[in-house]
């Protein structure tokens, strides 16, 4: 019985021919049991630091971010190796935004290949980063991490001291029977 969130792996055997794609899907096989792991054990949000302090100067908002580690509602981890000073635009519409750590990939260019049997190059490796955006509360990205909410009034920004998702033993004891 084969159900939509069930994991297909290469079953490898002797003399059998591998594709790219065979060595893909072998990799997605692994991550998305990594991302499994990660979201049911820990659950998702902030797991450590990514503490965020917004700064003015002048009519320049800044947000400083605490290195940290957290984990998307996919179960992708995101880990900001040190704090990171990031300049903020006031969106033009008054409302509550939240500051989103995403997970991004991107082609390494560093990386360049032929293709076999054609004049192609392309990337061999991939790589994992991280990018801060502000986006509107109301919306929900499961590849990013919410670090914190910030109120915009009249072309000011106020962080607002309200809770987000965090991940690992709160979670846990939350939901625990043992309380």
């Amino acid at each position: 019985m084969s159900f939509e969130h069930s994991l297909r792996r290469l079953n490898a055997f002797e003399g059998l021919c591998l594709t790219a794609q065979d060595l893909m899907d072998e990799q997605l096989y692994h991550r998305q049991t990594q991302y499994r792991h990660a979201l049911y054990l820990h659950g998702f949000g902030v797991v450590q630091g990514l503490q965020v302090e917004l700064e003015q100067r002048k009519k320049k908002y800044n947000a400083v971010i605490k290195s940290g580690y957290g984990i998307t509602r996919e179960g992708q981890g995101v880990h900001l190796r040190q704090d990171v000073m990031v300049p903020l635009e006031v969106p033009k519409q008054d409302g509550e935004y939240l500051l989103w750590l995403f997970h991004v990939e991107k082609g390494d260019p560093d990386t360049q290949r032929p293709v076999f049997d054609t004049a192609d190059q392309r990337e061999s490796r991939i790589v994992e980063e991280v990018a801060p955006r502000l986006l509107p509360a109301d919306d929900e990205h499961p590849d990013a991490v919410a670090l914190t909410r910030i109120n915009v009034r009249l072309g000011r920004m106020v962080q607002m001291q309200l809770p987000v998702p965090r991940a690992g033993r709160q979670i846990r004891a939350a939901e625990s029977y043992l309380k």
